[in-house]
C-alpha cells in the first residue's frame, strides 16, 4: 500500500478555496508579519499607529488584523495559529485578502543547548515531520527557504546588532512525542531547532507564489538528559516588541 503522504494530488484547484470562506479587503496591505504572542497581540491596541483592519475567524474564535504603518508602508499585522494545519489556514485566507509577503517570529526548543535563552534562528531549512506540507508539495524530507529572503532577515539583524545563527529546523506535529530517539536522529540531520509551523508554511509560499519568510528565538532546550524549559512562555513584552520591530523592518525589505 502506498504511503498517504506520497499521495500528491498535482490540481493546484480544490473543492474549497479560502477565497470562498473570507471577504477580501479593499487595500489589504501586501506586507504582513505574524506573531504567536497573544499577549502582544493585545499591546497593539495601545499603539497609536493601529487600525484593525479585519480579523481571522475560527470554531475557536476570532483575532484581529490590524495595519501598521511602519516607515510609511501599510504593514498586516495578526496573530498566527499554533500548529501547522491552523497557521496554514490563516495564511491561506490573508493571502487571499491580498497578501504577498510574511515574516513569521515565535519561539522555538533549541536541540543543541549552546544556543542561549532567547537567542535568534533564521531557518535556513526545514524537516517535514508534519502532515499539511505534503498537500502543497510533493514528498521530500526537508523543505529549503528562499535564500533571497532569509538574506533579507540576516541584513535587518545585522543592522540592529542582534546576534542569530542560521541552520535547520525540525518541524513537528507531536509536540509531546519528541523522544530522545527522534532528537537524536533530527540532530544528525544537521537540525539546531524544533517548533510546529515552519515546513508547512514554507511549502504553501511556494504553491501559492508568496514571498516567506521567519525567525525564531530559543526558549527550552531539549538537548539535554531532561527537558529545560529556560525560558520557555517566560520572555517579557519587551523582548518580544523589539521582534515586532525587527520583523516590521524585514517585511518592508521582503
Amino acid at each position: 500500500m502506498e504511503n498517504i503522504l506520497n499521495d500528491f494530488d498535482w490540481d493546484k484547484s480544490a473543492i474549497l478555496e479560502p477565497w470562498m470562506t473570507i471577504t477580501k479587503l479593499d487595500n489589504f496591505p501586501e506586507i504582513g508579519v505574524a506573531t504567536f504572542s497573544g499577549k502582544l497581540m493585545e499591546s497593539l491596541k495601545e499603539w497609536d499607529n493601529t487600525e484593525q483592519i479585519g480579523e481571522i475567524t475560527t470554531a475557536n474564535g476570532a483575532s484581529p488584523i490590524y495595519k501598521i504603518i511602519y516607515e510609511g508602508q501599510p504593514v498586516a499585522v495578526f496573530k498566527a495559529l499554533v500548529g501547522a494545519p491552523a497557521c496554514v489556514a490563516a495564511f491561506e485566507e490573508v493571502i487571499a485578502m491580498g497578501l504577498n509577503k510574511l515574516i513569521l517570529f515565535g519561539s522555538c526548543g533549541v536541540l543543541n543547548h549552546k544556543i542561549a535563552d532567547g537567542h535568534i534562528v533564521i531557518p535556513t531549512s526545514a524537516v517535514r515531520d508534519e502532515g499539511t506540507s505534503y498537500h502543497y508539495l510533493p514528498a521530500s524530507d526537508e523543505i529549503k527557504l528562499e535564500g533571497e529572503c532569509i538574506e533579507v532577515v540576516e541584513g535587518v539583524l545585522k543592522k540592529l546588532n542582534y546576534p542569530y545563527v542560521l541552520g535547520k529546523t525540525w518541524t513537528t506535529d507531536g509536540v509531546y512525542r519528541e523522544t530522545k530517539v527522534k532528537v537524536e536522529k533530527r540532530k544528525k540531520q544537521g537540525c539546531i531547532c524544533v517548533e510546529m509551523e515552519c515546513s508547512a508554511m514554507a511549502a504553501v509560499a511556494k504553491f501559492r507564489n508568496v514571498k516567506f519568510a521567519q525567525f525564531l528565538y530559543a526558549a527550552d532546550n531539549l538537548d539535554s538528559p531532561n527537558w529545560q524549559p529556560r525560558g520557555f512562555g517566560k520572555h517579557s513584552l519587551s523582548q518580544k516588541e523589539k521582534l515586532l520591530a525587527a520583523a516590521l523592518e524585514c517585511g518592508i525589505n521582503l
